[in-house]
């Protein structure tokens, strides 16, 4: 695939492990791109509600996290991290409006500063609670730890909103200046009036979503349940954050988002979808997302799968499919194919990778595009030219003993792959693997290392003949 860029909000220090995707500073980007702290447009609180289901997940290594950048992202993904054992290796939020994507930044600035959920709320809202609205706080643990709060026509929690808005003290000139927002505090919310055309009050509060008690729309911080639903919550999720490639970016294209989704189907991915992709949506964009989601992860050719849980706000979530979507039992096997390549993708590094092919046939069947992320295809000859000395962040080497390379030729090969990259992946037809055929192509691992050394990292990937039908070295 071509490299993956988008403008956004990057966090230099967090994208330097990973370097997935190139981000662009939003303000480099467009002359009419809103000032710092612009966040008139953006919505300050969510709705959503949320229902953990990744009891069902078959898989949970090397996820990456992709969703709506609204407040309900850092439940979403503190929901579904918080309650098993997963491994994330990249956080991707994404909004149509920069606005948005700008009090994103500012949220998970805040969770990371905050000492605890307490001290979260004090500076999300610019209050300052009192001893015994503190208290209430800190005991405050209502039912269903697998459930996030949101707007809903009726709960029980109006009293106790009422009882923390007497309790706190709220800094109108601190929350304007650094929301954008123009608020008054109410007897149990926060009354927010944005500007522009066309955009309804609504009520801010901190864990009533109580529809029916308010003149206007409440929305939620959810305290008490989701990444807020106790402190090992909190802490988890500030550890996440703070140790996970995190990628604020701006969709702007038709296809963008569906680029993104096809450039991890190599691994697994959870898409927190929000309301995004409800049925009554007209927008084009999203329809076209909704079909390539529903073909792609509902099934069809091994060259096209893409394992995708949906997670959506539970109020006007869209049926996709069952393998799909964050309700049912989502077990998706895996063909060969997706895992072979799944061990290959998780081994590559940067945004200009090459994939070198011992067959032209293989670049016109792909119609010349690699099915990998940030990667493009090189005929063996090209690359072995002594004319070819362009760098890369990645170089793949492709099965190219197992379809006909001598050794020798090999050997040199490698050896310039690992002066043009600082990260060389190879994929060799393993002769040690069980097979029916009495012809044993390919290379050993013994071979390899004598000449090159021992690999930073090495891998088997299934294949006709097994398991271990390839193996898979990693030169750092």
């Amino acid at each position: 695939m071509h490299p993956l860029s988008y403008p956004g909000l990057p966090l230099v220090e967090s994208m330097r492990d990973d370097a997935f995707l190139a981000v662009h500073p939003l303000l480099d980007h467009a002359s009419d791109a809103p000032e710092p702290q612009a966040n008139r447009a953006a919505r300050f609180l969510s709705g959503a509600t949320i229902e953990d289901r990744t009891r069902w997940l078959s898989r949970s290594r090397d996820v990456a996290f992709l969703g709506v950048a609204d407040s309900h992202w850092f439940h979403a993904l503190g929901l579904t991290t918080a309650l098993r054992d997963a491994t994330l290796q990249r956080l991707i939020a994404f909004e149509t409006r920069p606005e948005a994507l700008q009090h994103f930044v500012r949220m998970r600035g805040l969770i990371l500063d905050s000492v605890n959920r307490v001290d979260f709320l004090e500076r999300l809202f610019c209050v300052h609670f009192g001893t015994g609205a503190r208290h209430a706080l800190e005991h405050f643990h209502p039912r269903g730890r697998r459930y996030v709060h949101g707007c809903v026509r009726k709960d029980a929690y109006l009293e106790l909103e009422r009882s923390l808005w007497r309790g706190c003290e709220f800094d109108a000139h601190r929350f304007a200046t650094e929301t954008g927002l123009v608020a008054e505090p109410l007897s149990a919310g926060l009354h927010i009036k944005p500007t522009g055309h066309g955009r309804d009050d609504y009520v801010a509060t901190f864990l009533c979503g109580s529809r029916d008690d308010y003149t206007w729309t409440p929305v939620t911080a959810a305290f008490g349940t989701g990444f807020l639903g106790g402190e090992r919550r909190f802490q988890a999720l500030r550890k996440l954050l703070a140790e996970t490639p995190t990628y604020p970016i701006l969709l702007e294209g038709d296809d963008e988002l569906d680029d993104l989704l096809l450039a991890h189907r190599f691994q697994p991915t959870w898409l927190w979808a929000s309301d995004w992709l409800r049925e009554e949506a007209q927008d084009r964009r999203v329809a076209r997302t909704r079909e390539v989601i529903a073909r792609m992860g509902g099934g069809g050719a091994p060259e096209s799968e893409l394992d995708i849980w949906v997670h959506q706000d539970r109020r006007c979530g869209a049926w996709i499919d069952r393998r799909v979507n964050d309700w049912g039992i989502h077990h998706r096997p895996w063909s060969t194919t997706t895992e072979s390549l799944y061990r290959v993708a998780r081994q590559l590094r940067g945004t200009s990778g090459l994939e070198v092919v011992p067959d032209r046939a293989w670049i016109d069947r792909d119609d010349g595009i690699s099915k990998l992320p940030n990667t493009r295809y090189c005929p063996f000859d090209a690359f072995a030219s002594d004319h070819y000395d362009a760098l890369h962040s990645t170089i793949f080497l492709h099965a190219l003993v197992g379809h006909g390379v001598d050794d020798h030729t090999f050997h040199r090969v490698v050896e310039k792959a690992r002066k043009l990259s600082s990260n060389v992946v190879i994929r060799e037809h393993n002769p040690r693997a069980r097979s029916d055929s009495d012809e044993r192509k390919g290379l050993s691992l013994g071979a390899l290392t004598k000449r090159h050394g021992l690999p930073t990292e090495v891998d088997f990937a299934p294949g006709t003949d097994g398991r271990d039908s390839h193996w898979i070295a990693v030169y750092r």
